[in-house]
């Protein structure tokens, strides 16, 4: 029988994962002690002593921000910060853990099996909430974007919302989209019906044109 290999290392994934998507960053860039006291939360959990995060060099304001909140919450000896050129797919997971820990995922393994607990922001934000205020995953923040809607931006959504609820609260639509996508560009779902609910996985909307759509 296999060994199970003990999880050493919890890796935060705040590279650009694809394009469009940039909930993550709007939530790091606003609540960054607490994305820190999350993954001080997790290590307790995990019981093990380091964690990385993972961010894009072009992404100055966010190392700048998480750098400025490690020192704040005295955070130093526990958590380092690791910059990468930004290219896809470099925030999928087995890329990640091998940049970041230098570990290789085998294909049908996980990053468990490599000894390493990989999170995005988001997770770990919602798991402080959970910790520390009590509060169950009822919302989420996600991008909603596409040149078809009116007023894209990043929105702080509850689960459930239709969403052609929340196109709606987006100014709209300017015209039919060519393809609703819900999730990123590249592994995404091309959904076709509005009554469709956010859901807890779900990091963005896109309604795109047909230039975009191709």
């Amino acid at each position: 029988s296999s060994t199970v290999k003990k999880i050493d290392t919890l890796i935060i994934n705040c590279t650009a994962v694809e394009p469009y998507i940039t909930s993550d960053e709007i939530l790091i860039r606003t609540h960054s002690c607490e994305i820190i006291e999350g993954i001080l939360i997790a290590l307790r959990i995990l019981d093990i002593q380091k964690a990385v995060i993972a961010v894009d060099k072009e992404s100055l304001s966010v190392a700048e921000v998480l750098a400025e909140a490690i020192v704040k919450k005295g955070a130093s000896r526990a958590i380092t910060m690791k910059k990468f050129k930004s290219r896809y797919p470099l925030g999928a997971e087995k890329q990640v853990v091998y940049s970041t820990a230098g570990r290789v995922i085998k294909s049908g393994e996980t990053a468990a099996d490599a000894g390493v607990s990989v999170h995005d922001a988001a997770t770990i934000f919602a798991l402080r909430e959970a910790v520390v205020l009590d509060k169950p995953l009822i919302e989420r923040c996600i991008t909603v974007s596409g040149s078809m809607i009116n007023i894209p931006g990043n929105y702080k959504v509850r689960l459930g919302t239709r969403i052609g609820d929340l196109a709606e609260e987006c100014g709209g639509l300017k015209g039919k989209a060519a393809r609703i996508v819900m999730g990123g560009p590249m592994n995404g779902t091309a959904i076709s019906d509005m009554n469709i609910p956010v859901m807890k996985s779900t990091s963005a909307i896109l309604f795109l044109s047909d230039d975009e759509s191709r």
